[in-house]
Order: structure tokens, then sequence, then C-alpha cells
């Protein structure tokens, strides 16, 4: 009987990393597709500039919110004079195309998701990596 439970908790155990890998995949991808919900026309009724979005790590929001104190009202620099997560200024959200491919070591608290991103107007697909560390329990954008 001690036999039995051995190998079931052996076959258990080795389950386990495939089961949370999965999942760690899902929550990822997940959270990199809210970064393009505003092009992608998904639930975005008050849509905020992208720097403005709750999908940064802390140490990224902090510095975005450096970045924000020292604008002008005004004045349009390199930073917010376009979309940081279409690298664009113009996108057709009926036809705009997202691919992202998440890469990652189980257990790991840091990732990389690879995007492809189809504007929609016939440009050629830009390939974008998302730098991600896992905070809190969720998977938060640490650079671009």
């Amino acid at each position: 009987m001690s036999r039995i439970l051995s190998f079931c908790t052996a076959a258990a155990l080795a389950v386990t990393p495939v089961i949370a890998h999965a999942g760690e995949a899902e929550d990822m991808t997940a959270a990199a597709r809210t970064a393009f919900a505003s092009y992608l026309g998904e639930g975005d009724e008050d849509p905020v500039a992208d720097w403005d979005r709750p999908v940064f790590s802390a140490e990224t929001t902090g510095l975005i919110a450096a970045w924000k104190k020292g604008l002008s009202d005004g004045e349009v620099e390199d930073l917010n004079g376009g979309g940081w997560f279409c690298d664009c200024q113009d996108f057709d959200s009926d036809s705009f195309k997202l691919g992202l491919t998440p890469r990652f070591q189980t257990g790991q608290a840091s990732a990389v998701v690879d995007a492809k991103v189809d504007l929609g107007l016939g440009s050629p697909v830009r390939d974008m990596q998302l730098a991600m560390v896992k905070e809190s329990g969720r998977w938060k954008i640490d650079d671009l």
C-alpha cells in the first residue's frame, strides 16, 4: 500500500509543474493582452494613454511618474507622441491584429512576451518584446 501511495505522490508532483506552466503562460499572455485592449477595441470605454494603463511593474510605474513630472502641458515629446504598445500614432482597430508568445522558465519571476503587431493599415508587422515580472502573484510589464 505504501508503494502505491509513494507512486501516486511522485506522479502528482511530476504533473504539478506542467499544470503551473500552462497557467503561467495563460496569465502572462492575458496580462500582455490587457496592454493592447484599446487597440483591439476591447472594453475601453474611457481609454487612457498607454503610460497611464495599470499594466506596469512597480519600478516602471515609478519611472513613469518621475517622467510625467517633467512634462510640460502642451509639449509633445518623443515618449508621448504616440502609442507605446503599437509604436504608432495611427491604427485601424477593426483590422488590428496581435500575436503574443510568452517565453519563460517555470518558477521564474521574469519572462519575455514576444508580440507581433499588425496596425491594420497595410504596413509591415512590427515585432516587439515585453519584459514581464511577477509581482504579488500577477504578471506586469517591466520594459518594452
